[in-house]
């Protein structure tokens, strides 16, 4: 799905009325939506694979134990960093999810983990799985965790406000997705790295005058962005690249502090102020297929413009404080420190 299709989605998943119900209630609902969907689950998985379970996933698995426990461990953390750096953007109860461990990749890619989405940022229903693969290449390396890591991030997000998903534009979802891919577990701790290729891609760019201005991405709507990424499929990396400076040195602009935290907040006020107040095009009451053809056209020009005005009201929020000079500041620092960050936390 598009950003501008998974607005209705998320009116439809998260209404008002959910949040008047009182903490333990709602608690007790999503407790038991995981149960029933563990129970599916369990159900279902033929006896060469192995079911266990910790304390934030359901593990399904056709690898080893060492290989299970390592996911595991692995995933664990991740969990745990979540809730550190975005636990406090809501208090409803953070359904565990299935991790599904495959033997090699065939298995793996034989099993459908798509989404139309370029990005995989869909909203997600309880029954989405995560998961990874054994890889004899990377061995016991912690590389093959990362592969969850996207999946668990949006998960989390997602059940702590599904506003954070809807109205969070291709740029970020990119830049995120790429940030915690890059993740190496060692022990107890999680390293974040910057793959050479995207610093490469972004400084090739800088080098040939094409790398977008940090204004430009930081306010691209799903329209602009992709126009962008059209002209260059090297933006990508630009985007990655320029989250980490907002992240990095760029924190240092009042602007940019908490950006994460202050982006998924006032993408969550949006939602609470808008949706109830949308009224789509149906094309239901069509008597004809042209006529059904010109009502799906103007809903979906309507959801393009009300994406659009969504987007500049979120972006107005959270850089609208940042002035032309201090824009300038920020292009002319993000050209060269951005391409170089250290490969700490950032978030």
């Amino acid at each position: 799905r598009s950003t501008l299709d998974r607005s209705s989605a998320a009116s439809d998943v998260y209404k008002r009325q959910w949040r008047k119900r009182p903490y333990l209630e709602r608690k007790e609902i999503r407790l038991e939506m995981e149960r029933a969907h563990h129970e599916a689950v369990k159900t279902k998985t033929p006896d060469t694979w192995s079911v266990s379970e910790s304390e934030h996933f359901l593990v399904v698995s056709h690898t080893s134990k060492k290989f299970t426990k390592q996911m595991v461990n692995g995933a664990e953390l991740f969990f745990e960093w979540c809730e550190k750096r975005f636990g406090k953007l809501g208090d409803d109860y953070v359904r565990r999810p299935v991790i599904r461990l495959f033997k090699d990749y065939d298995e793996y890619s034989a099993f459908h983990f798509g989404s139309s989405n370029s990005t995989g940022w869909s909203l997600l229903g309880s029954d989405r799985e995560i998961g990874t693969y054994y890889d004899n290449y990377n061995g016991s390396s912690g590389r093959d965790v990362n592969r969850l890591f996207g999946g668990i991030l949006r998960h989390f997000l997602q059940e702590r406000d599904p506003y954070i998903v809807t109205y969070t534009p291709y740029w970020l979802t990119w830049a995120l997705d790429d940030y915690v891919s890059e993740v190496f577990v060692k022990g107890r701790k999680l390293d974040f790295r910057v793959e050479d290729w995207a610093r490469d891609e972004a400084r090739d760019m800088h080098r040939e005058g094409k790398l977008p201005k940090l204004q430009e991405l930081l306010t691209a709507d799903e329209a602009g962005y992709t126009a962008l990424r059209k002209k260059d499929r090297r933006t990508n990396y630009a985007a990655s690249q320029a989250l980490r400076y907002v992240l990095g040195p760029g924190k240092k602009d009042k602007a940019f502090k908490d950006f994460l935290i202050r982006y998924f907040q006032a993408a969550i006020a949006v939602g609470e102020k808008h949706d109830d107040s949308f009224k789509g095009v149906s094309t239901s009451d069509a008597q004809t297929e042209e006529e059904e053809e010109k009502l799906a056209k103007e809903a979906a020009k309507r959801r393009k413009e009300r994406a659009k005005d969504l987007q500049a009201e979120i972006n107005k929020s959270v850089l609208g404080s940042i002035t032309g000079k201090a824009w300038a500041k920020h292009e002319k620092a993000v050209s060269y420190t951005h391409l170089t960050l250290p490969t700490s936390d950032l978030v």
